[in-house]
């Protein structure tokens, strides 16, 4: 399948979240042009590549990744279902904001309430 954000590489998970440009820029809108970079041609998987960050990294850090992830696979399904294209600029802001809104939920007395066992 031909990559329906950049229409000229054939897509595999790796160009889909790191490879292709629109993916590529998406990193750098969320600040993680950082984690991104040592990266790229060290690992020979995306499975390597993200469990190297879940390891090396901050959990702060691993979850904004996966939320990127997230937001990117969310925006390509819109190419692909929708026909409605993301920039990397909108995916980084819609990813900085659910990680902020993230942020607060942690903090909230729903989110005590929902992580509380049920014995």
């Amino acid at each position: 399948m031909i990559c329906p954000w950049c229409d000229t590489d054939v897509e595999d998970d790796w160009h889909a979240f790191v490879g292709c440009m629109v993916a590529h820029e998406s990193w750098y809108w969320v600040g993680l042009s950082t984690v991104l970079q040592p990266r790229v041609g060290t690992v020979s998987s995306l499975t390597d590549f993200v469990f190297d960050i879940c390891r090396s990294e901050s959990r702060d850090i691993a979850g904004r990744v996966a939320l990127l992830l997230w937001q990117m696979w969310v925006a390509r399904k819109d190419v692909i279902w929708n026909n409605v294209y993301h920039t990397s600029t909108s995916i980084g802001r819609i990813t900085l904001l659910y990680g902020s809104n993230g942020k607060k939920f942690i903090n909230s007395p729903h989110h005590r309430l929902c992580n509380t066992r049920i014995v």
